[in-house]
Order: C-alpha cells, then sequence, then structure tokens
C-alpha cells in the first residue's frame, strides 16, 4: 500500500457552523472592516478598522510561527503578545486601527489551516480565518465582526466565498486565474497539480452535488469556490491536506506519488470530494446545523455514509466497489474498538469516520432520509446535530430515499 496520508482541515463544529473557535460572551458583536492588501509578490497588509476601541484582539492558539515570524505591526504602539491563552495583538492603551504587514509563510502543521499557500503561478490562496477572533475590553470579552475587503495586486483576479462575510472563515485566492465553471462548483487549480486530480474533479462534483441537491431538496445561493493547490510534490508518500469550508472546499496535494494518479488514489481522492461537499449540505441550513457541542461522529460519520451513497446512486462507483470501501471502514472501526476494550493505546483520528459509519450505518432509515429529517429538525428548532436529535428523528415513520 502506498504511504497515503488524508489530513483534513480542521472540519470542525465551528468551520461547519460558521462558530469561531474562540469562547465569546453573550455581548454584542464589535464589527471590524479588515482591508487586506496584497503589497507585493510575497508581501500583504492588514489594515483592521474597528467600531469602538479595544484593549486587544485575541487571535486564538499560534499557528505553527505564522504570527511570531511573517507578522509585523506597523501601528505605533501596537504588538503581537502570545500568553497560555494564544496569540493577540495589544498595546498600552485602547485602540480602534491596527496595521499587520506579513509576508508569504510556507510551513504548515497538519491540524491547522495552511495560513497562505503559494501556487506555482503566483497564485496565493490566503486564509482570512487566521486574521479573525475576539476583542477585550478590560474583562469582557466579545465577538469581533468582520467584513473584508481585498485589494489584489495590479491585474490580479481575487475570489472569494460569500460567507467570508458572514463571521466564517475562508480561503480568499489572489492570482492569474479567473474561477473556472466546473459545473457544480467554482475552480482555480494550481498548474503543478497532476491532471489526475482535475478529472476527478471534473468527474465527480456534478453528479455528486445533483445527488445531494435532489436527495435534500436544497440549492447553494452561489457555487461554492474550490481551491487546488499542489507543493512539496519532491517528498516522499501522498498526502492531501484539505476540506470543507463554508461555501468552500480547499485541498492541497503533496507527496511524489501524486504524479502516478493509480487506481487507490483515485478512488480515495473520489471518496473524500463527495464527503466533503456532503459537509457543505450539513451546513445549508438558515440555522442551527453543526455546533460546538455537537459530536464529531455525527458529521464525519454522517459524511462518510452520505459520500458513499451519493457515489454508488450516481453511478461512480458500483455496488463491489461501495461495497469494499464499506468493509474497510468496518475494519478499522472494529481495530479501534478492539484496542480500546483490551485497553491498549488506539489511534482514535479516524474514529469519527469510521465507527460514526457505523452508526449511521446501524439505523433502518438510511442516512439520505435520516439527514434530510436532521436538515429539517435542525431548521426547525434552531437547535444543533446532537445524538439525541439523531435518534430522535430516526425514530420516526420511514418516507423517501434511503
Amino acid at each position: 500500500m502506498l504511504p497515503i496520508a488524508w489530513t483534513r482541515l480542521l472540519v470542525t463544529a465551528c468551520a461547519l457552523a460558521g462558530c469561531v473557535a474562540n469562547a465569546r460572551a453573550a455581548d454584542s458583536p464589535v464589527r471590524a472592516t479588515v482591508t487586506l492588501v496584497h503589497a507585493s509578490d510575497a508581501a500583504w497588509r492588514a489594515e483592521y478598522r474597528l467600531s469602538e476601541p479595544v484593549d486587544a484582539i485575541e487571535l486564538g492558539p499560534p499557528i505553527v510561527e505564522y504570527r511570531a515570524s511573517a507578522w509585523s505591526l506597523k501601528s505605533p504602539g501596537l504588538s503581537l503578545a502570545r500568553d497560555a491563552a494564544g496569540e493577540s495583538i495589544r498595546g498600552g492603551k485602547s485602540f480602534d486601527r491596527a496595521i499587520v504587514e506579513i509576508a508569504d509563510y510556507a510551513p504548515w502543521a497538519h491540524d491547522q489551516y495552511i495560513p497562505i499557500d503559494r501556487h506555482s503561478d503566483g497564485g496565493h490562496a490566503f486564509y482570512l480565518g487566521h486574521l479573525m477572533g475576539s476583542v477585550r475590553q478590560g474583562t469582557r470579552e466579545r465577538n469581533l465582526l468582520v467584513t473584508f475587503e481585498l485589494v489584489g495586486l495590479h491585474g490580479e483576479n481575487v475570489l472569494l466565498a460569500e460567507q467570508a462575510n458572514d463571521d466564517q472563515g475562508t480561503y480568499a485566492y489572489f492570482g492569474p486565474q479567473q474561477a473556472i465553471d466546473a459545473g457544480a462548483v467554482r475552480l482555480v487549480v494550481d498548474p503543478q497539480t497532476p491532471r489526475w486530480i482535475r478529472d476527478t474533479i471534473d468527474a465527480v462534483v456534478a453528479p455528486v452535488s445533483s445527488f445531494y441537491q435532489q436527495a435534500f431538496r436544497r440549492s447553494w445561493k452561489a457555487s461554492p469556490l474550490l481551491i487546488i493547490g499542489a507543493g512539496r510534490l519532491d517528498e516522499p508518500g501522498f498526502s492531501i491536506k484539505g476540506g470543507a469550508l463554508p461555501g468552500e472546499l480547499f485541498f492541497k496535494i503533496a507527496g511524489q506519488q501524486a504524479a502516478s494518479g493509480d487506481t487507490q488514489l483515485r478512488t480515495m481522492f473520489e471518496q473524500l470530494v463527495a464527503h466533503e461537499l456532503a459537509h457543505i449540505w450539513q451546513g445549508l441550513v438558515r440555522r442551527g446545523g453543526t455546533g460546538e457541542a455537537t459530536e464529531s461522529w455525527i458529521h464525519e460519520g454522517g459524511a462518510q455514509a452520505l459520500s458513499l451513497a451519493a457515489l454508488e446512486v450516481s453511478g461512480l462507483w458500483n455496488a463491489q466497489a461501495a461495497t469494499a470501501f464499506k468493509a474497510k471502514l468496518h475494519a478499522e472501526c472494529v481495530q479501534i474498538r478492539t484496542a480500546q476494550a483490551a485497553g491498549q493505546a488506539a489511534d482514535t483520528s479516524r474514529e469519527a469516520y469510521t465507527c460514526g459509519y457505523e452508526r449511521f450505518a446501524a439505523y433502518p432509515t438510511g442516512p439520505v432520509e435520516l439527514w434530510r429529517r436532521l436538515l429539517a429538525e435542525t431548521e426547525r428548532s434552531g437547535a444543533p446535530y446532537s445524538a439525541a436529535m439523531v435518534q430522535r428523528v430516526s425514530a420516526r415513520t420511514t418516507s423517501g430515499v434511503r
């Protein structure tokens, strides 16, 4: 088997629901306009204009050494601070303006969003979520509700997901490319991305999106933005870092084996794309959805079950391929559960995906009908998805697609 690593982009409850990771007080938010300027090829400037003075902008945990090494505060009296609570912009007195100069930053960690992904043609995918956070006024912590304004280099195209200004961290694209209409998504692809990745996107996105749209009777307001980058292609193995964000999909391809595009890689990438598209539909609600307290098996196991249904019903996978993948998930879950029962160390990073799938597969309702009910229930009640909600809606009389 090839050395393959799948690293999803912290597709947490907050990422899917649009909440922000830092705990916030119930106070009304402080509003801010952040103008992100692509100042030169490898340099950026973020200009914060806040609606009222604050003592600090709390940015959350360090992102490798991104802020420490690539950020430079240019506003007099302000500096970047780090303590046990994370990193923040603060000074000796209250402020309502801050200017940060940012340099391109290549390092990234497997459990964090890539800060700035540079493409081979000079384009960049810039993660706006690392500019967001909360604010502190004395002992009060309040949400920072950001509206982004983006300014590219002369002649540069700038692309942004619609949800970027809804308090939801997404990537913005700056570069030479126009988004390609790929049927159900707007697509930007790093030119050095292996061709089979683009071919897989072309083959999978439209039929899987059509399946979800018909199954859940819900459509996007705007086609999601799909950004694919590639790099570290000289390193051993193969990895894909990425996943679903609100109104957006992001993938980063790495490793020497990416060039092969063999059947195993194509199969795994097909399922990954279908899985991440399922996440977008899980969040396609006016209220409710995935919340901070939602157990990960619900959205991850649910996306596994939905992706397999979509791939099989759309004809992309035959019954044999779907059965083989389900057997693999079952075997992984059994291995985890067996180790846990024996008191042995177990790799639980896949538990929500594998054992979560098993839990959804056990309901006689069927995953599509079950998720149709979950979408309706979370929107009706405003409550986030929960194990109790899954149990409650599954007990209703079965109807519709299974």
